[in-house]
């Protein structure tokens, strides 16, 4: 969704005419391609304002709001978060609580939320990890929950330049909120067989991830991943989408951010690194609590320079 003042509805990019969109997904490009140009609900800003002059970005918004919604194909409804404080920690410079609340009346989350020394109120943001790398970890990217294994210290040199994001939005006056995604660390399929007939589980009972040694390590989060094919699957057979359980997820932070006394509700924000930019995307365009946002390393079609 562009940047666009309340009366205008202009794209923030043009094509060039020279420019051909690339693909990444072989035989199969022209397929999704020829899908995407068959969509029966093109919400494009440029096309949108061609067929519709007389009308404003307001319009648009509030259309493509309801569009993209209805193409999720998730609604928890209105609940009580039932939200609890865990543990508390008093770190150098910020404390830290390990928090659970309600995102759906089938589905209870743990986070970790983070806020400096003082009383606050402070902005806040939700810090949406990436998709990329070990499946076992998820919020244990974003603050340092425990010893660092060797695979998380790999993963924070090459996508967070060797922080911990979280820790770096704390000292800068944030207060920070970070759950696991769906089907990452403590939200992985835990105990799953695959089949009836086989005896172990691909993945035991959750264990404590960040104090298993490689090997173990390394053969859990293959059988993570392994698993992902039928998580999918699942989550099409209960008539619902990948993006809509996160989207709703994340959409429940912001409900829980708002009932802390502490957080500043007016300044609220998210950030989000390759699988979390997608979703910082989502969470911004379609929860309209959401004051500002960033999205690193995601990608789009290519249609735009």
């Amino acid at each position: 969704m562009n940047a666009l003042g309340a009366d205008e509805l202009s794209p923030r990019h043009s094509v060039r005419a020279d420019f051909q969109p690339g693909g990444l997904y072989g035989d199969l490009e022209p397929y999704f391609r020829g899908l995407r140009a068959g969509a029966p609900r093109d919400l494009a800003c440029e096309r949108w304002r061609s067929a519709h002059g007389d009308r404003g970005f307001g319009d648009w918004q509030k259309l493509a709001r309801e569009a993209v919604l209805s193409y999720l194909s998730y609604d928890a409804g209105t609940l009580d978060l039932q939200a609890e404080v865990l543990s508390v920690e008093r770190r150098e410079g910020y404390q830290l609580e390990r928090v659970a609340f309600q995102t759906a009346p089938w589905s209870r989350v743990e986070g970790v939320f983070a806020k400096p020394h003082g009383p606050g109120p402070f902005p806040a943001v939700i810090a949406l990890h990436s998709w990329g790398g070990p499946m076992i970890l998820g919020k244990e990217r974003i603050f340092p929950l425990g010893p660092v294994p060797g695979r998380l210290a790999e993963l924070l040199a090459e996508n967070y330049g060797g922080n911990f994001v979280g820790e770096a939005l704390v000292e800068r006056g944030y207060a920070v909120l970070a759950i696991d995604a769906f089907h990452f660390s403590s939200r992985l399929p835990w105990g799953a067989k695959i089949s009836s007939q086989r005896s172990e589980p691909m993945l035991p009972e959750r264990p404590d991830v960040l104090a298993l040694d490689c090997e173990t390590f390394d053969r859990l989060d293959a059988a993570a991943k392994s698993l992902l094919d039928i998580g999918y699957r699942y989550v099409g057979w209960a008539g619902t989408t990948w993006t809509g359980i996160n989207f709703g997820d994340d959409s429940r932070c912001v409900d829980y951010l708002l009932s802390r006394t502490d957080v500043d509700g007016t300044r609220i924000g998210c950030v989000g690194q390759s699988g979390g930019g997608y979703r910082s995307h989502f969470l911004a365009a379609l929860d309209p609590r959401i004051r500002a946002s960033v999205s690193s390393c995601w990608f789009t079609t290519g249609d735009w320079t």
